[in-house]
């Protein structure tokens, strides 16, 4: 357990000797504050020269680092940035620990972040899931089951103590969103420690498959590297002199600009309505978000005109699956083979199956990119 106020990407570039431009998937300061988003984005630009990010295809990958210099394995397995750890089978305790960490991310750290920007949409942090950096640089995490305030580690016993920990009143406004778990203020919260571990490493595979999903996607629809125009003719591999690396600035947030004016309603992976989330563009790919009332990751794909758009998305087991499931939830209802949930009339790939694949990683993928050209059909 880290604790202490977090910028992971500039600890990854101190890490490097500042030798590259770094992206991370973990959120980091500053705060951003103009809409639609208010929050960094991953795989924005401007880049520099020397880059090293998640994503194939996008400067190097981590796992090239990796294999010119294993010291930096463990850093990178422990942020899921690469030489990525397999899924294990789940503990006997991942279910309620499930359950209480649902509770507190519905009432508790969901909250935290609306009562600053409006704003719901969480995302994978270290060991688990937090806010964006919101406000003058607050944070509300969870990692391996503990709460984070602004790097300071609580354990609370009840969603009450949570709450008053984070500097909230309990739960959503109810207009937000009807949560599927209690927000009674002396509901207790068990954590097993080795069940919230798993679930971290839930939330942190699904972060690499969806972003690495995303920036396909992205690439696919603007039919142009996603790159600036200053970069025309520079080399992405990493082999540039040191010096033509960009400065890291912490004062210069992440922020696609093409997103600037995105209309600000919403949509679900499962349901009608995404009352806080913003919507991209109806084409373009969204953002990778963790929605705390489904507790589930999810990035939006597909033409929506034309009937195509999709959540993919992740989600760590509900009622109607016990164990973490990869899905493609269509806006649309649509016939074939493929469509094999009958819970929510999408497809569902099974945490079983990933755990009996020889690549993890590469089955998860294979099965989004199989729910894209099923839309696409």
């Amino acid at each position: 357990m880290t604790g202490g106020t977090a910028s992971p990407r500039r600890e990854a570039w101190e890490l490097l000797g500042g030798e590259y431009d770094v992206r991370v998937l973990e959120p980091s300061p500053p705060a951003v504050t103009e809409p639609p988003w208010y929050a960094d984005d991953p795989l924005a630009g401007p880049y520099g020269v020397r880059l090293v990010t998640p994503v194939a295809g996008l400067g190097r990958s981590w796992d090239d680092l990796v294999g010119e210099r294993p010291d930096l394995a463990a850093f990178c397995a422990d942020r899921w940035l690469g030489a990525r750890r397999r899924l294990a089978p789940l503990p006997r305790a991942f279910v309620p620990t499930r359950r209480s960490l649902h509770t507190l991310a519905e009432h508790v750290v969901a909250p935290a972040r609306h009562a600053a920007n409006g704003q719901i949409g969480l995302r994978f942090t270290r060991g688990g899931f937090g806010t964006p950096y919101f406000g003058d640089g607050h944070q509300v995490r969870v990692e391996s089951g503990r709460l984070v305030v602004d790097g300071v580690v609580h354990t609370p016993a009840t969603l009450g103590e949570a709450a008053s920990l984070a500097g909230i009143p309990l739960g959503m406004p109810p207009e937000v969103y009807l949560p599927a778990t209690p927000a009674a203020p002396d509901t207790h919260l068990p954590v097993n420690p080795a069940a919230a571990e798993a679930l971290g490493d839930w939330f942190g595979f699904a972060w690499s498959v969806l972003e690495q999903l995303r920036f396909d996607a992205r690439a696919l629809h603007s039919r142009a590297p996603l790159v600036t125009p200053s970069e025309a003719g520079s080399s992405l591999t990493g082999h540039s002199a040191r010096s033509s690396a960009r400065p890291y600035d912490p004062r210069a947030p992440l922020v696609t600009p093409s997103e600037a004016g995105s209309s600000l309603t919403g949509h679900s992976a499962r349901s009608s309505a995404r009352p806080c989330g913003p919507r991209s563009p109806s084409a373009a790919p969204g953002r990778v978000q963790l929605w705390p009332e489904h507790f589930d990751a999810a990035v939006e794909l597909g033409d929506e005109p034309a009937g195509r758009r999709a959540g993919f998305g992740a989600s760590p087991g509900d009622d109607a699956h016990p164990e973490p499931y990869l899905y493609v939830a269509p806006w649309h209802r649509r016939a074939g083979g493929f469509w094999n949930d009958k819970a929510f009339g999408g497809a569902s790939l099974t945490y079983g199956a990933l755990l009996s694949a020889d690549d993890q990683r590469e089955t998860a993928l294979a099965f989004f990119r199989q729910g894209l050209a099923e839309l696409n059909s």
